[in-house]
């Protein structure tokens, strides 16, 4: 079987499209469980641009509010219910502080770096 130019070009890129690559390879996140009306753990260090992920592991409803080292506020739902996540990626290096919204004595902190 003879194959033609555009064949041919159209069997290489799927190959090269269908291998392995580590260039564009995402990092797991950085991961905050919500468990007895806590934060763990409560201090974290992350890189600029690195995923957080906020899960509540509680029976109750919380909420994340999160201050950013570059003045942003981000906010998860009213209600964030059992097994429910919320995710944030920083884009400046700094300290951010965060806190439920619903029970203010929850709080912990997460250092960006470069």
């Amino acid at each position: 079987m003879q194959l033609g130019r555009g064949s041919f070009f159209l069997l290489f890129g799927l190959a090269v499209s269908a291998s392995p690559s580590t260039a564009g390879a995402q990092s797991a996140p950085a991961k905050i469980v919500i468990e007895h009306y806590a934060f763990g753990p409560p201090a974290l260090s992350v890189k600029v641009g690195e995923r957080i992920e906020f899960t509540n592991n509680d029976q109750i409803p919380h909420s994340i509010v999160l201050e950013g080292p570059n003045g942003e506020t981000f906010r998860s739902k009213e209600q964030l219910d059992e097994g429910e996540s919320f995710g944030v990626v920083l884009s400046a290096p700094g300290e951010a502080v965060y806190y439920c919204g619903v029970h203010s004595g929850m709080q912990g902190k997460i250092t960006v770096t470069k």
